[in-house]
């Protein structure tokens, strides 16, 4: 039998550590941003192995975020240049087609709900067609379930994740610089006891998975998920480290833990948000604003929140001030992926 791989003689650890240095030296400011220039600021690049969570009360937008984000990353790849280079989207909330529409009222500036509703020109078609043949080109993958094969298609487990993700990266040679999982409470268990009594159990299951996941596949694993409501309850609703549902083990597994929440739902429009103190801010609540923060950072600051604008028609995010008619920062992959 040959010395078993989990085993590290000191001589290894320390030039395993010492390869480690120099991989910080070299990727020093680079890995995955989120892409707003004011968060960057204080959020460190998450990089391989990372599992951010991003939580929010129902209906706050976090899967809107991590559309966003992957777009972001995904037109960065192209930015700069890297052919095998991809980001995959897996969602256990939205289909194909559900995604892929959020893409096309984005690229066109047409409002998803007329798009859902056919409310729609021939010139709006004529744009939407030429946003699809866009999409095509963007490396951003989908993980799912479709309208058009829902006869033969069921709800993914961790296992078979693992399964295709090996399959993309295997046998068609493409990498993975983010993986999204959305989200992490609608992920089928495979426990005993599935959505029985063990539920912690299966949550806390489900959050080791994604943080394994991570480490497997050598790139940032990014999920949502669900806060308890008891964050409703309070004058400052942005969700606390210790309010995600179901397990602590959320908190725990993940080396970053952002928040969401959007003022304009729970509050009285165009007055003053309020602040953790109770007292007024200057940013005024409305249905564009929502409100980031970040509530766990592994080796950084934690405890800040900014104010955003958000367009959750056309899936936009961006600086507070962002009128409609500007272009979306900059963002979210820096960096070349070789040396990963």
């Amino acid at each position: 039998m040959g010395k078993p791989t989990e085993i590290y003689a000191p001589q290894q650890v320390g030039e395993l550590a010492l390869q480690e240095v120099r991989s910080c030296i070299e990727w020093a400011g680079r890995g995955v941003k989120l892409g707003l220039p004011t968060v960057d600021k204080v959020l460190k690049p998450l990089r391989p192995g990372n599992l951010c969570v991003i939580q929010a009360y129902t209906s706050n937008y976090k899967t809107g975020f991590m559309m966003a984000w992957a777009r972001r990353m995904g037109e960065q790849i192209v930015q700069n240049g890297g052919e095998k280079d991809i980001v995959v989207y897996l969602s256990w909330e939205d289909t194909v087609e559900d995604v892929g529409l959020f893409d096309l009222a984005h690229d066109t500036g047409i409002d998803a709900s007329d798009i859902q509703e056919g409310r729609l020109s021939p010139e709006a078609i004529e744009k939407l067609e030429v946003a699809a043949f866009r999409r095509g080109a963007m490396p951003v993958w989908f993980v799912g379930n479709s309208l058009a094969n829902r006869a033969t298609q069921s709800r993914l487990t961790m296992t078979q994740v693992e399964t295709l993700l090996a399959w993309i990266e295997d046998q068609m040679g493409f990498r993975p610089v983010a993986i999204f999982l959305d989200y992490l409470n609608k992920i089928q268990p495979e426990g005993r006891q599935v959505w029985g009594d063990g539920r912690r159990l299966d949550i806390m299951e489900l959050a080791y998975r994604a943080s394994e996941l991570a480490f497997k596949r050598g790139c940032p694993v990014i999920t949502g998920a669900q806060s308890n409501r008891v964050s409703n309850d309070r004058t400052w609703k942005l969700p606390q480290a210790w309010d995600c549902m179901e397990s602590s083990a959320i908190e725990q597994y993940a080396q970053v833990l952002l928040s969401l929440w959007m003022p304009g739902r729970t509050e009285a429009h165009e007055r003053p948000l309020k602040g953790p103190d109770g007292k007024d801010t200057d940013v005024n609540v409305s249905d564009n604003l929502l409100v980031m923060g970040i509530t766990k950072q592994k080796r950084g600051p934690a405890g800040g929140w900014w104010p955003l604008y958000v367009d959750a028609a056309r899936n936009f995010i961006g600086p507070l001030d962002t009128r409609q008619d500007e272009p979306e920062p900059a963002g979210g992959w820096y960096g070349e992926r070789e040396g990963w």
